[in-house]
């Protein structure tokens, strides 16, 4: 059967398994829902890994077959041999990876999941640094004329070549990851801020994606860094955590720790959501000392004069509205009803779309606090992230008196690693415009 056939009946089969889920989780409770949708992810992202390994495969593996390849950059058949190996155990940890994400997770991760996740990063980036590479191969061909053959490009050099720039790419990605948060400073000005609050500090935290490779020292070492600051607040924009309440409530202990003249605030991200718990772990975050905002504002009031605030408002992310979440969507009518206009608004929401959708309402917001897009994570995703986001990571001027501010998150989600981003902690000043 040719190949683009089995590709064919490949995808049909992965779409009717996804369409059957759909219906069943039409009729579904709440949290059964939000397990679906997660199993549906699961299934495209294994099926787009399997195409993705057969495509590494040839590439990789196949070109260099000494049984296949007339070209003088075959090699000898033990190192094949081993090469075969080697290939086949990475794309297997690549494969697993999601998978093994789902049903192992401790108080810091497990070296099986977390080398999975790297294996599974590495592959992206692989794939990224493949395909021009092959653009190029096939030009050089197109140059050379029809005649000559693709094997004119010595293969042994280009997988060499691909490899080696795909292993100094991983190293610099984990090495990145690994350094962990950055304090990222900004001064942002805030229509109707009361003078008396001017250099208000907020401490951002937000995607630290508690779960299988983020674990309970790293979240320390977050909270470590934000009490550094010595904030008047702290705020949670979201994807604070990867799994239900039972698996990480060792895990997320640290995050009692945080300090804050005004209070901490949370606001929930699309993964938990994924969790299916998420009002367990509403109350559980009050258990330590953490204030969600379920579609609901609170004042902030100077210590010293009473009568200067401002409102502290969060919105539920908007992926409750896609799955239908019973209890729970984003609701700006609720949240932002009957406000004040002489004060500032500063809104809590995870999705930059949900940034501007709030900023365009009728409501005056002075500012949005945002996160979600990991500032692209590794370059592969990157420009994808900036198409499909409204402000894409740092500070925007929506109007002559409306900013919002986009973190690039202060871990990551799943794969180890930051390519051409960096994740922060962000230490934010408030200033009177």
């Amino acid at each position: 059967m040719p190949m683009c056939n089995r590709w064919f009946i490949f995808t049909a089969f992965v779409a009717i398994i996804v369409a059957i889920l759909l219906i069943i989780a039409a009729y579904s409770s709440a949290q059964r829902r939000a397990t679906i949708v997660k199993l549906q992810l699961v299934i495209i992202a294994e099926s787009l890994l399997f195409l993705g390994a057969n495509f590494v495969w040839k590439q990789l593996v196949d070109v260099l077959d000494p049984t296949k390849s007339k070209s003088n950059g075959s090699i000898c058949d033990f190192i094949f041999l081993l090469w075969r190996a080697v290939v086949f155990l990475f794309l297997v940890l690549a494969q697993c990876s999601i998978i093994l994400g789902e049903f192992i997770i401790g108080n810091e991760p497990y070296w099986l999941v977390f080398l999975s996740y790297v294996c599974l990063g590495t592959f992206v980036i692989l794939i990224s640094v493949l395909m021009p590479v092959l653009t190029i191969e096939f030009c050089i061909n197109g140059v050379l004329g029809s005649g000559r053959p693709l094997r004119q490009v010595n293969q042994f050099m280009k997988v060499t070549g691909v490899i080696l720039i795909t292993i100094l790419l991983t190293y610099s990605g984990v090495e990145t990851a690994a350094e962990g948060p950055w304090q990222k400073e900004v001064d942002i000005h805030v229509n109707k801020l009361p003078q008396s609050m001017d250099g208000f500090k907020v401490a951002q935290l937000s995607d630290i994606h508690l779960g299988p490779t983020v674990g309970q020292s790293q979240l320390r070492k977050a909270v470590d860094i934000a009490n550094d600051f010595n904030p008047d607040l702290v705020v949670i924009t979201g994807d604070l955590v990867d799994s239900n309440v039972d698996s990480l409530k060792t895990v997320i202990e640290p995050i009692k720790y945080l300090k804050s003249k005004h209070g901490i605030y949370f606001v929930t991200g699309n993964h938990e959501y994924h969790t299916g718990d998420v009002d367990n772990w509403f109350v559980h975050l009050k258990s330590l000392g953490i204030s969600p905002l379920h579609n609901d504002r609170v004042e902030i009031h100077n210590q010293d004069n009473p009568d200067d605030w401002f409102y502290l408002a969060g919105i539920d992310d908007k992926f409750a509205n896609d799955i239908k979440y019973t209890g729970h969507g984003m609701d700006l009518d609720k949240t932002l009803e009957n406000t004040d206009y002489n004060h500032a608004i500063i809104l809590l929401a995870h999705q930059p779309k949900a940034a501007y959708t709030a900023l365009e309402s009728q409501y005056d917001v002075s500012l949005v606090l945002s996160g979600h897009t990991h500032a692209g994570h590794i370059l592969p995703f990157m420009l994808g992230v900036y198409l499909m986001n409204p402000y894409f990571a740092g500070l925007y001027q929506h109007s002559d008196n409306s900013y919002v501010y986009v973190s690039s998150g202060t871990y990551y989600w799943g794969m180890p690693m930051r390519l051409a981003s960096t994740p922060e902690v962000t230490y934010i000043t408030l200033k009177a415009a």
